[in-house]
């Protein structure tokens, strides 16, 4: 059999690799981690055979066919989940809470991130709320949603949620409505603070989330 290297033939033996390798070097989890790489494996030769069938005389078209059908996997990926990428903007002498309101009718919606990875830029507002129609994010990674750019006195420092710049999940009660919530307490946190146990401050930015809603 005339073997070629192609996107699929390549990434199959590479992943197989890895997947054995597992075995041995992924703890108490390397066996299951490693059967699902293995298989993950076995089916991408099977497209690379199904491809290298039907393109017997073209090396080239079954490239361009391999990368076509990697890269529509890619977007359907993409836009079969809500995730979305959020540069937040923290102006100079901004102080405390950043509220993110979700599922808001009428209010503008963050973008999903595309082929090319789109990234959301969010200045904070001097309220320190921001309403979106956008359900909330469900990426795994709270990291693979946000950043933070933090501009202090020093210049300009790059942060991430609970690296750097406090982080909780919350929801607001309005109207009868229930809206989901990310939280952040951008700028230096008072000693011991803690979201949950902070009620004043909390229920104060709430009432203003709220009257906001109300004048939308």
């Amino acid at each position: 059999m005339n073997f070629r290297f192609t996107l699929y033939s390549v990434l199959s033996i590479l992943i197989f690799l890895l997947g054995i390798s597992t075995i041995f070097r992924g703890g108490n989890l390397g066996p299951l981690l490693a059967a699902v790489l293995i298989i993950l494996a076995i089916i991408l030769f099977c497209i690379y055979l199904i491809f290298k069938a039907f393109f017997k005389k073209s090396y080239w078209k079954q490239l361009v066919a391999e990368f076509t059908l990697f890269i529509l996997a890619y977007c359907i990926f993409l836009y079969s989940t809500n995730s979305i990428n959020i540069e937040i903007h923290k102006p100079l002498h901004f102080n405390g809470y950043l509220y993110i309101v979700y599922n808001v009718e009428g209010k503008n919606k963050f973008k999903s991130p595309g082929l090319f990875r789109k990234v959301n830029h969010l200045t904070v507002p001097a309220s320190g709320i921001v309403f979106a129609s956008n359900p909330r994010p469900t990426s795994a990674y709270i990291n693979d949603t946000y950043l933070i750019i933090d501009s202090t006195l020093n210049g300009v420092k790059k942060r991430y949620p609970g690296y750097g710049v406090a982080f909780a999940s919350d929801t607001l009660i309005c109207n009868d409505q229930i809206y989901d919530m990310d939280v952040f307490y951008l700028g230096s946190t008072p000693p011991g603070w803690n979201y949950y146990r902070d009620t004043l401050n909390r229920n104060l930015k709430k009432d203003l989330a709220c009257d906001l809603l109300n004048k939308k």
